[in-house]
Parts: structure tokens; sequence; C-alpha cells
């Protein structure tokens, strides 16, 4: 029974991205890697100097990039807040989407946007869809 509830969760996968995108508003982020699961999916990151911006008390912060995604059969994606670990020249992030990536779908575009500029990102699914 657990492998048949497991079979109509959609695919579990993994893509190696390997992006850079050009700065935005002085945040420089790569894009390591996409994993989906049966109630989610994630994007792991790396941005430099920080994802972050603190106001001068550092009591708020805020990502002054925002993410966005939608597959290619329509879906869109609620990103939640990143998480991640700092390093002294840069930040491991992970952000999260729900719902579950839509096992039909074969194309995925995720745009950043800041106050100021916009980058898209398209990425093709059905590779690491397959079995």
């Amino acid at each position: 029974m657990l492998d048949a509830a497991h079979r109509t969760d959609g695919p579990r996968h993994h893509l190696d991205i390997g992006a850079a995108l050009p700065p935005l508003d002085g945040v420089v982020t790569l894009l390591d890697s996409l994993i989906s699961g049966p109630g989610s999916w994630q994007v792991y990151l790396r941005a430099r100097p920080s994802w972050w911006s603190y106001s001068d008390d550092g009591r708020r912060r805020w990502a002054p990039v925002l993410v966005d995604a939608h597959d290619d059969l329509g879906g869109g994606y609620l990103g939640l807040p990143g998480d991640g670990t700092s390093h002294r020249d840069h930040e491991e992030l992970t952000l999260g989407f729900l719902p579950r990536l839509d096992p039909r779908a074969r194309g995925l575009k995720l745009t950043f946007s800041s106050a100021t500029e916009e980058v898209t990102v398209d990425l093709t699914l059905a590779s690491a869809a397959e079995p």
C-alpha cells in the first residue's frame, strides 16, 4: 500500500541546474539544484553577498529578490521564505514551494524579481521526471 501511495505523489527527482543569474540589485544568485518530493519542492541556491536585507537595528529582515514559479501547464506555486546558512562571502539557501510539483509538468519557469530588475530561468523537467 505504501508503494502505491508513493506512485500517486508524483515524481521525486533531483535536477542539477548550475545556472548563474546576472546581479539583481547587487545580489548574485547561483542556482544549484531542484528537488521535488511528495508534498513540496525546493530550489537550492547560493547568493552573494547575501540573500537578505536587514533593518538598521538588525531586528527585521526581508528578501530584496522574490521568486515566482509557474509550470508549462499553467500551474503556479507559492514560494516559502528561504532558510539557509551564512558564510563569510555568501549564503546557501533552500527556497520551498507549494503545492507539490505537478507530475505532468515538463517545464518550469522561475522568475527572480528585485525592485528594479527581473530575470527568468526556464527549466526542462521532462528528463528528470522520467523513471
